[in-house]
């Protein structure tokens, strides 16, 4: 059975939200390439953690959450057909998994058999004033833009129904259609040109064959003994205050630059610190970039994205300033150009391939020497009441929202940065073979002691009266 055929004879399944999603779904390219790469020791999963001051209703969040799959439906599918052609069947949402807020420790977390189960698990830790609601996603069917996009309609879902509120929740608009077109990217009538295929062989060669930059482990001999399973949830968090965030802002516009490319440039530098008299290889950073169109707006949460690289050797880094342009100029041709697409690319000739895919997969190489994922300012549409910029869902106040994106073999940080509440975080993820907590806060705390030092040294001076 082809893709095609898997996706023309298939029978429509409404969805209780309303519109059609037709399954079994054809996997995308880049949902191929996240399965292939899941292993025991790297998970390709993610974390997404919200927490909250307040009661919780229990009834109305399991209700919210049962209407809010019903809308995303990559949320509720199961893996089915042949290993060598396996495609997505719905199935039924996930269940809440309760625990106790003051007892409760995320731990190591089981993998995912996307054969028997959802690609979400939903797990909620509960005490008199508080609450923790801690999501675990799939890569191969949610990215961190879907993710966001699935809570905001959850918290509103429960919201709703809290109130006691009539008629449907103050929901954007979907159409569960659209998943049909989230592998083609606004491609479909496309010509592949000898350009394109030139800079997929360059990207792709570079990947294979010119090894990045590992992050030194303070004990390099030899992997650390007695770690356990691995846990997605052990990631660092460090919040920058209203004022800090406002002052980046602030230097990011005085400079020409995003606050995006400050963060990236002063990740370059602490990248460099911590590995200093290290390997000469090159720096690379792997940064995903978000490929919805205009026309994607109401598609449903699913992964539209791919991957870009950022690679700087030792001399490209004496120059701060110089540095600083150098990656502003190559984000704007990230985004205008789309230059993830040739990252696709060349999945999509492995896909053709599969020996040639587990091959790249499995080398024992780093493709990057850390991944830096900035979702920006998140939640700030959502249509619900606000103290002092913090939601309110119910009776409950969402205090924080943190997340981080997986860790390959020998990619051993994972970094991502988000605004919420006028405050940026930024949280780290490290591989817990290489850094224990206290080495993985090290880093965390230098780089954004380095922020801050950027922060100070570029504000622009107050005007005089």
């Amino acid at each position: 059975m082809t893709d095609a055929s898997i996706e023309r004879d298939t029978p429509a399944v409404r969805s209780p939200s309303g519109g059609e999603v037709t399954g079994p779904l054809a996997l995308a390219v880049f949902e191929r390439y996240y399965l292939a790469d899941d292993r025991p020791g790297h998970p390709t999963v993610f974390p997404v953690e919200a927490r909250f001051r307040g009661p919780l209703d229990r009834a109305a969040l399991q209700e919210a959450l049962a209407a809010t799959v019903a809308r995303h439906p990559m949320l509720r599918m199961r893996l089915a057909g042949p290993e060598s052609q396996p495609y997505w069947m719905p199935g039924e949402a996930p269940k809440i998994q309760w625990g106790d807020l003051a007892s409760a420790e995320p731990g190591a977390m089981r993998p995912f058999e996307l054969r028997l189960e959802a690609p979400l698990r939903v797990m909620v830790d509960v005490d008199v004033a508080a609450w923790r609601l801690r999501l675990l996603l799939h890569h191969a069917a949610c990215d961190g833009v879907g993710a966001v996009q699935f809570l905001a309609d959850l918290l509103i879902a429960y919201d709703h129904r809290v109130r006691g509120a009539a008629g449907e929740p103050a929901w954007n608009p979907l159409d569960p259609q659209r998943l049909l077109v989230r592998d083609e990217f606004g491609l479909r009538d496309y010509r592949t040109t000898l350009t394109d295929a030139y800079y997929t062989a360059v990207l792709w060669t570079r990947l294979l064959f010119r090894r990045a930059a590992v992050m030194r482990s303070p004990a390099p001999a030899e992997i650390r003994a007695g770690v356990g399973p691995f846990d997605p949830f052990a990631f660092g968090t460090c919040t920058l205050s209203a004022g800090e965030t406002d002052q980046l802002s602030q230097v990011a516009r005085s400079l020409g630059v995003t606050v995006n490319d400050l963060l990236l440039r002063d990740l370059f530098l602490e990248l460099a610190a911590w590995n200093a008299g290290g390997t000469r290889r090159p720096l690379r950073i792997t940064v995903p970039t978000n490929l919805r169109l205009e026309a994607d707006a109401m598609m449903p949460a699913a992964n539209v994205l791919a991957y870009a690289f950022l690679e700087r050797r030792d001399r490209q880094l004496h120059d701060a300033k110089a540095l600083l342009r150098s990656v502003h100029d190559e984000m704007v041709a990230i985004k205008q150009w789309r230059l993830g697409l040739f990252f696709i690319g060349g999945l999509r000739i492995a896909c053709a391939l599969p020996a040639l895919m587990r091959w790249a997969l499995r080398r024992n190489l780093a493709f990057a020497t850390a991944v830096f994922s900035n979702l920006g300012t998140v939640l700030a549409l959502a249509p619900l009441e606000r103290r002092s910029g913090h939601l309110v869902c119910g009776d409950s106040l969402l205090e924080s929202l943190v997340g981080v994106p997986p860790i390959r073999p020998n990619t051993r940080l994972s970094l991502s940065a988000l605004s919420y509440a006028g405050r940026l975080a930024v949280m780290l993820l490290a591989d817990p073979q290489y850094f224990s907590q206290a080495e993985r806060d090290a880093f965390l705390q230098a780089y954004l002691a380095r922020v801050r030092e950027t922060i100070s040294s570029s504000a622009p001076e107050p005007a005089r009266r």
